[in-house]
């Protein structure tokens, strides 16, 4: 019996397995044979869905609420935030499509 390469699959489902039922978080996804993995994230995938496991990170819900606001400050303003930390120019041209996703 020859041995056989492995081949690992092209999709991997990536769950929250926390205090209630298990959430579907989204897919890690292959591309470019198998030289790069994605992520595509499922419908659920909201800022109040986060929130609502809060306790799981040892947070408050105001504590919580306010790294999200931090955060949604540092991507509404991401490409000069990104230059500030030294991310040059074309990298940041390269990112656009993905960090636009979180801007809605």
């Amino acid at each position: 019996m020859a041995d056989k390469a492995y081949t690992p699959a092209s999709e991997m489902s990536l769950w929250w397995l926390g205090q209630t039922k298990p959430q579907l978080i989204g897919q890690l996804v292959l591309a470019e044979n198998n030289r790069k993995v994605g992520l595509a994230y499922a419908d659920e995938s909201s800022i109040s869905n986060a929130l609502s496991q809060v306790a799981a990170f040892g947070l408050k819900l105001s504590e919580a609420k306010d790294m999200v606001s931090n955060i949604q400050k540092v991507v509404a303003t991401w490409p000069e935030h990104f230059a500030q930390m030294g991310v040059r120019a074309r990298e940041i041209e390269m990112l656009r499509v993905s960090m636009n996703r979180f801007r809605q």
